[in-house]
């Protein structure tokens, strides 16, 4: 989820979305119990966990689908998902390695294969469904909008995996999620029903390896 307009009538004039910013600082509200409360390291310099890099992932990220529709018929989804995610690897395998030899992290058989299957999930079936779908839209915003439905699927997949409770602002959350995708997508403008299935399917799988990865991190 993200937080792509701050004012509902700019929100309304450039997605037709009424009463936006209510609905998605709700959604928002459910991130922050979910990712924790704001922690520096033992110096006070580096925030070990919280809302910061949901922000700043989730402001890159709502880039993604018009950029992706702009470079859609130069490149095929496969290649494009391909090179996304190798040059990030290799940006953020520095990281890893060295996190890895400072707190001597062991990684068994089971680990890397943990760490294979989450891949596949969130590479080679999430994103590339992604893809080929904003690939087909008419409207990428619309993709945009259907991708967000990822933090309602998230809350009933913590239901189902992590034995969550399901509590009243949890099943706000969800309800307000569910009408907010509804009041934004515009599904009468010659919409590519595909591209909307495709959408849904990558939201879905997105959240699923979402709630498995938090699982087996727990482990």
């Amino acid at each position: 989820a993200d937080l792509r307009y701050y004012d509902d009538d700019l929100a309304m004039n450039y997605s037709n979305c009424p009463n936006y910013f209510e609905n998605a600082t709700l959604a928002i509200d459910e991130m922050y119990r979910q990712v924790g409360k704001f922690e520096l390291d033992k110096d006070g310099k580096i925030m070990k966990k919280g809302i910061l890099y949901v922000i700043i992932t989730a402001v890159l990220f709502a880039t993604f689908e018009p950029a992706s529709k702009v470079i859609a018929g130069d490149i095929v989804p496969y290649a494009l998902t391909f090179w996304r995610f190798l040059i990030g690897s290799l940006m953020l395998m520095p990281f890893a390695i060295v996190k890895i030899k400072k707190e001597k992290i062991k990684l068994k058989g089971t680990d890397l294969l943990r760490m294979t299957l989450l891949g596949i999930l969130f590479i080679c079936i999430s994103m590339v469904l992604l893809q080929v779908g904003i690939k087909q839209a008419t409207n990428p915003s619309l993709m945009a909008i259907i991708f967000s439905s990822n933090s309602v699927f998230t809350i009933v997949f913590s239901v189902l995996l992590m034995k969550e409770k399901l509590s009243r602002n949890k099943i706000i959350a969800l309800v307000a999620g569910v009408i907010g995708v509804l009041l934004c997508a515009d599904f009468t403008s010659g919409t590519n029903l595909v591209s909307v299935l495709l959408a849904f399917l990558s939201a879905l799988t997105f959240s699923l390896y979402t709630v498995l990865n938090q699982k087996f991190r727990s482990k």
